[in-house]
């Protein structure tokens, strides 16, 4: 059952990123403008730093290209993550199966990019290519470390590891 859960939320992860990339450029301009405000009124919150209007506006224009580059990067870091989850219920976690999901990461990064170039107003960009591929390699080392770690109390265990004994 887990396994069809989690090919489940692979699936629209993967339709998450296809949707976000079918926006046209004024959308997703749109999109990442709003996003950076929320960002903003939660950090005068937490700094208790009080921007007025144009003060904001500013903060905006200035920071909404790295919130989208963040953006590109969390897509693709959770889209590893996942990708090494599914995979982990047919292959042993391992340098390969990173390689693996980089290059499946990767591929779909590129697809994602040359499918952008269809879409009115955007374009497919070889930096956009690189950040994702930077959080699919950042995501799929991360499951890979904290997977290897500790198996036996792992709680990303599979069937085929429980109950098995160390042999003395």
């Amino acid at each position: 059952m887990k396994k069809y859960i989690a090919f489940t939320f692979l699936f629209l992860w993967l339709v998450i990123i296809f949707l976000f990339s079918c926006e046209s450029a004024k959308d997703s301009t749109k999109t990442s403008k709003s996003f950076t405000k929320q960002v903003i009124v939660v950090v005068e919150k937490i700094t208790k730093i009080d921007l007025d209007e144009m003060g904001k506006d500013k903060v905006i224009d200035k920071t909404f290209k790295v919130v989208r580059k963040f953006a590109h990067f969390f897509e693709y870091f959770v889209l590893a993550v996942l990708l090494m989850f599914v995979f982990q219920y047919y292959l042993e976690v391992n340098i390969k199966l990173v390689i693996l999901v980089c290059c499946i990461g990767l591929l779909y990064s590129i697809t994602d990019e040359f499918h952008q170039l269809f879409v009115p107003g955007r374009t497919g960009r070889v930096v956009d290519v690189l950040v994702d591929f930077l959080g699919i390699c950042l995501g799929s080392f991360s499951y890979y470390f904290i997977y290897g770690k500790d198996r036996k109390n792992s709680c990303f265990r599979t069937k085929s590891n429980y109950g098995r004994r160390k042999k003395e």
